[in-house]
């Protein structure tokens, strides 16, 4: 009779012994050197977190006049009034500019559409086309150029022109 055959444990079979092969070897290769590189990534950091705190742990504007300056700057420029209380009139200041000449306020606010003649706009100088406008009477062209008429805005879109600017202005265009 034939002998039996001994049977080998299963991890010892010929069959089952693992073969690493090159991918993995490169795997592996490429796992550790970015695990060096993440240590060594986080070792710079701490050493540079370390000597940013020992560099900058200066008292920089400490000094009592340095103290006194920003204090200065940051102080409050007015003050709130509350309902009852008695405002300080004598801080008051009242500026009157003087009022400005028809060339002053056409050179600055008119001549933007009426040089162009944009949005149907007559011309400064042009006779025939303020010729229809004239015939209305010249209290009607004042009353456009305060309130307003189509695409012109009241008083040229300045509301803080007077009415006697803006009515120099008109008289100025028509020349």
């Amino acid at each position: 009779m034939p002998r039996p055959r001994q049977r080998l444990p299963v991890f010892s079979s010929p069959n089952l012994i693992r073969q690493v092969s090159p991918v993995e070897k490169t795997d592996k290769k490429f796992m550790f050197l970015l695990c060096v590189l993440v240590v060594g990534i986080v070792g710079l950091s701490v050493v540079v977190f370390i000597a940013a705190n020992l560099v900058g742990d200066q008292d920089y504007g400490k000094s009592e006049a340095q103290i006194a300056l920003a204090k200065e700057r940051l102080a409050p420029i007015g003050q709130v009034n509350v309902a009852g209380a008695a405002v300080a009139a004598d801080n008051l200041v009242s500026v009157q500019a003087a009022p400005r000449s028809g060339v002053e306020v056409y050179n600055s606010i008119c001549m933007a559409c009426h040089d162009a003649g944009i949005a149907g706009a007559p011309k400064r100088g042009d006779k025939a086309a303020w010729a229809a406008r004239l015939s209305q009477g010249k209290e009607v062209l004042y009353q456009h150029a305060l309130n307003g008429k189509g695409a012109m805005p009241a008083k040229g879109g300045n509301p803080a022109l007077s009415d006697a600017e803006v009515k120099a202005a008109v008289d100025y265009l028509i020349k």
